[in-house]
């Protein structure tokens, strides 16, 4: 994911921020725009939170279509749990960097998980105003119905419907 990255060789890759793994991590706070992230000290936390929520919801939508997307209503909730795998990862915003990079990876990651096509190109970020506008608003608020809103549209796109 870092190829073609300039990355600061002092800080260990894939660790977190308020990781103990580097004195600059420990400290680590981001801001997007004039948006900051979850602090670097609660980072542990709320990936907790958040692990614990996206595995109860998988579990859920496993067991409701072992087959993958069959149905309208399938993937529109797909796509919700796509969208907010992708909005809070970037509300969290846990890495120093390629948080974004992170975030569509995953949402991709649950559509192919389900049969679906992955939507999301990684690099360059999506150039849409609609995804930029719909990613701000996640690390704003925590509201994902953009970014899900996002999602469906691209879905569409790819089916051929509207």
């Amino acid at each position: 994911m870092y190829v073609g990255i300039k990355t600061d060789l002092n800080d260990p890759l894939g660790e977190f921020r308020g990781s103990t793994a580097s004195r600059a991590l420990q400290k680590c706070d981001v801001a997007v725009g004039n948006v900051p992230g979850v602090m670097a000290q609660r980072i542990a936390a709320e990936l907790q939170r958040f692990e614990r929520s996206i595995t109860q919801r998988m579990l859920k939508l496993d067991a409701a279509c072992p087959g993958g997307a069959s149905d309208a209503a399938t993937i529109a909730e797909i796509a919700e749990l796509a969208a907010d795998l992708h909005g809070e990862w970037v509300r969290i915003h846990p890495f120093a960097d390629g948080n974004g990079r992170t975030a569509r990876i995953l949402c991709n990651w649950i559509l192919l998980r389900y049969e679906l096509p992955p939507v999301l190109r990684l690099r360059p970020r999506p150039g849409s105003a609609d995804y930029a506008r719909a990613a701000a608003h996640s690390m704003a608020n925590g509201d994902h119905r953009l970014i899900g809103e996002y999602v469906l549209d691209q879905l569409s796109r790819h089916f051929g419907a509207s």
